[in-house]
């Protein structure tokens, strides 16, 4: 049901929180709501089926747990139990085989446990962000996996919510004990993870395509599509980015082709194409090898200090906050759950 009530956030799960980072860009971890404090459990721990998923922690039997939210995607996948989630949006009963995706930002909170057991995935959307006319295509990835970190304008539903088939729980579980698995080896490939997310998140989006096929898609005019293309050949290319030349290319007025992208993603042609750069750039500053300066000059800025004005402008925090953010020199390994 709808809530009237705003529900503001207690706190912000961050990044160290959870234990992501540049050097870790994405993490799984299993959680059963039980007696006792709360504690992390190791990996191979016979205790709870899900085990080999990443991370096991038992968290003290509670009714209630604080609103918050992210700075980074969650996804929660439902094993056993049932909850009550709730967001500005809805409050909806989570059961068995729920999947739930929580973009940043998006303040929500966990009641009425009854021995509940969930895995999450935790990863950072500029670390997918690389080229997306990779994922335009399969169905509802980037609604649902990184649209709110494109774009301004809201999707029609904010906190997308469906239920995995038996068969699709053992799919997926795949990919969760591999992500899990590869995040405690001694060297862990990132290549290796990210490859296992993106199955992982293709197949959650098949599913959520056999749930609703027609509630989760972008819906984006043919003229907005093509400009999305051509931003993003362009940075890809480090060529400059000129309103006038690509509507007249599209076939439609200067004016009208601003109204309608505008209209369609929340930003105007010129603030998504800086701000798409700009999550180049994030991207880039995840590998600690690669200076600001060599970033600068990778994605075509005049210089570093222009990257480091757009960046604050769009991240709001200076690029070397965003480094040492995403450093994970600050990780502790601690976890939090929704």
């Amino acid at each position: 049901m709808n809530q009237r009530t705003p529900l503001e956030a207690a706190y912000t799960a961050s990044q160290d929180l959870v234990g992501i980072s540049g050097h870790r860009p994405v993490r799984v971890s299993s959680w059963v709501d039980g007696p006792g404090d709360l504690h992390r459990i190791l990996p191979e721990s016979p205790d709870f089926p899900g085990w080999e998923y990443g991370d096991l922690v038992f968290a003290p039997e509670r009714q209630d747990h604080q609103p918050h939210d992210h700075d980074f995607y969650e996804i929660c996948i439902v094993r056993q139990g049932i909850a009550t989630h709730r967001t500005d949006f809805t409050e909806d009963e989570l059961g068995p085989g729920t999947v739930v995706v929580m973009a940043p930002g998006i303040a929500h909170s966990i009641y009425g446990l009854r021995n509940l057991c969930q895995t999450n995935v935790y990863y950072l959307a500029e670390w997918l962000s690389d080229d997306l006319s990779a994922y335009w295509g399969q169905s509802a990835f980037v609604p649902l996996f990184l649209a709110a970190a494109l774009f301004r304008s809201p999707l029609k539903h904010p906190v997308p919510q469906f239920v995995l088939t038996a068969e699709e729980m053992r799919d997926i579980d795949h990919e969760l004990a591999d992500i899990g698995r590869e995040c405690h080896a001694e060297s862990s490939s990132l290549t290796f993870l990210k490859s296992t997310l993106l199955k992982l998140l293709i197949k959650l989006s098949r599913a959520y395509g056999r749930w609703a096929p027609e509630e989760l898609v972008l819906g984006f005019r043919t003229e907005v599509t093509r400009a999305l293309e051509h931003i993003e050949e362009i940075i890809l290319q480090c060529e400059p980015f000129h309103v006038n030349e690509l509507a007249q290319e599209i076939g439609v007025s200067p004016n009208h082709f601003s109204f309608v992208f505008k209209q369609a993603t929340g930003w105007a042609p010129m603030e998504y194409y800086q701000g798409r750069r700009v999550q180049h750039a994030s991207r880039l500053l995840l590998d600690p090898q690669r200076s600001i300066t060599d970033v600068a000059h990778e994605l075509g800025f005049f210089d570093s200090a222009h990257l480091c004005h757009l960046f604050k402008q769009y991240k709001r925090m200076s690029a070397s906050e965003y480094r040492k953010l995403c450093s994970g020199k600050k990780v502790q390994a601690p976890l939090t759950r929704s």
